[in-house]
């Protein structure tokens, strides 16, 4: 009886040591790609957290206090957006 089942294992189907060492290397390079993908994202939701800290700290400061640091109130929502650039 042939058995045609795609979990059934053959000598044939055997994986010599370099397709073996290929397919765990194509792995780890799946794992450290989606590690960095979460990495960057952790940076960029790190990013975002201090801009939403910077704003709330810097629009609880009055007009005057803000011109004594070279701001305006305006320039607050760009910094929440990350987009501030200095003069």
């Amino acid at each position: 009886m042939h058995n045609t089942s795609p979990f059934s294992w053959t000598a044939n189907q055997n994986l010599n040591a370099e397709q073996t060492h290929r397919l765990a290397a194509s792995q780890d390079h799946g794992l450290l790609s989606t590690l960095k993908v979460m990495l960057h994202m952790l940076g960029l939701s790190a990013e975002a957290r201090n801009n939403r800290h910077a704003f709330m700290e810097l629009s609880m400061l009055n007009d005057r206090e803000l011109a004594d640091i070279g701001l305006n109130r305006s320039d607050l929502y760009d910094i929440r957006a990350g987009r501030f650039v200095a003069r």
